[in-house]
């Protein structure tokens, strides 16, 4: 775990999506605890260590975000949509067991009875957490997914920007809104924060929001450019290719020709159908 500034601290190194935490006088904020059991455990021992967690943050309802709630106390929060969503996205129990012993047989025995945890409290548009001193607000940007939740702590100069960014990581489109997209990134890069906290990727700093803002306008342009040339979406996602311009980070290696083929379906029904088009998850 490493520290950012005096309250915030993100762990990259586990399998999943980034996990971040905001340590107060009054207690800790967890934010996306690890979806693998063992490093769940692990992290929430190492955790604890800074004081009692009073919260935990779901930035988004995917998997990788919402597993390890069971594996922590304190109250969860999330976006309204994010709940909804939740137990359709995490799956059946037995399914859940199912996924998990496929990271190990070490795994099995911390999800013998396991239970989801869904939030209790939710957001709609933002939401600020008053603790110890600290405000942790909670801003609905949406990009990613409609319900992608930035953390923002501006005592900190700390942003946690949840899967609106991915840097230097293969990022997945298949339920994203490119316009909105775009429109948070401009909106980060405007926020008195120094620090920035991908979904996935390693902490940097606001110069990595262009380069990421400028792929999805590249990548978008292009599709429109297919549209306009009467692709059909199969063609679109024959014919354009983003795979070989990021690392893809190994517990999503197979995942990402399916997620690269959705991503490209989706940026083509949303410029054919716009935002209502159906998203396209894994």
């Amino acid at each position: 775990m490493r520290r950012l500034s005096e309250h915030t601290y993100v762990a990259t190194e586990f399998q999943g999506c980034t996990n971040g935490c905001v340590a107060t006088p009054d207690g800790v904020v967890v934010i996306d605890p690890p979806m693998r059991p063992t490093s769940a455990v692990a992290w929430r021992r190492e955790v604890e260590t800074l004081g009692q967690v009073r919260y935990v943050v779901n930035t988004e309802h995917h998997r990788d975000h919402i597993l390890g709630n069971a594996f922590f106390p304190g109250t969860v929060v999330a976006h309204e949509l994010t709940r909804r969503q939740f137990l359709e996205s995490l799956g059946p129990v037995e399914s859940v067991r199912e996924r998990v012993a496929k990271f190990g047989p070490e795994e099995l025995p911390l999800v013998a009875d396991y239970r989801p945890r869904l939030p209790e409290i939710t957001v709609s548009e933002e939401l600020t957490l008053h603790l110890g001193g600290i405000e942790v607000r909670l801003i609905r940007m949406p990009g990613h997914l409609p319900n992608n939740l930035t953390v923002y702590l501006p005592q900190e100069g700390v942003l946690f920007g949840s899967d609106n960014l991915f840097l230097n990581s293969l990022p997945f489109l298949n339920e994203c809104l490119p316009e909105e997209w775009l429109r948070t990134l401009a909106r980060m890069q405007a926020m008195d924060a120094e620090t920035l906290v991908p979904g996935h990727g390693e902490v940097s700093g606001k110069e990595a929001i262009e380069p990421f803002a400028a792929f999805l306008r590249e990548i978008t342009a292009q599709v429109q450019e297919g549209i306009s040339q009467g692709w059909t979406r199969e063609e679109t996602a024959e014919r354009l290719s983003f795979l070989d311009r990021f690392p893809i980070e190994p517990h999503s290696r197979h995942l990402a020709p399916v997620g690269h083929r959705l991503s490209l379906l989706r940026l083509h029904d949303v410029l054919t159908m716009g935002s209502g088009a159906p998203p396209l998850p894994l």
